[in-house]
């Protein structure tokens, strides 16, 4: 699974393998009204906007006094990176 991948040594990225049927699938994808009720779209996109109004109304509604932004999710993911890897 995706969970057992390993950035190979000397290497930032790992280079994956896509089925020719997903290429032009998008990996984030906004969700659609259908007759059988809401779902995830196969073809549409997430539109930045969006996702950020979001992640806007997800920091109010958990309380958060800072307004979120995209910007912290990386600078808490470096935090965490740099966290884990100092002990090695």
């Amino acid at each position: 699974g995706i969970y057992k991948l390993v950035v190979p040594p000397g290497s930032d990225r790992i280079c994956l393998r896509w089925k020719d049927s997903w290429a032009e699938t998008p990996i984030f994808r906004d969700v659609e009204n259908t007759a059988n009720g809401i779902r995830i779209s196969r073809t549409k996109p997430l539109q930045y906007p969006k996702h950020r109004q979001q992640f806007l109304r997800l920091g109010r509604t958990c309380g958060f006094e800072k307004t979120l932004e995209f910007y912290d999710l990386r600078r808490a993911s470096g935090k965490e990176l740099t966290s884990e890897y100092a002990t090695i």
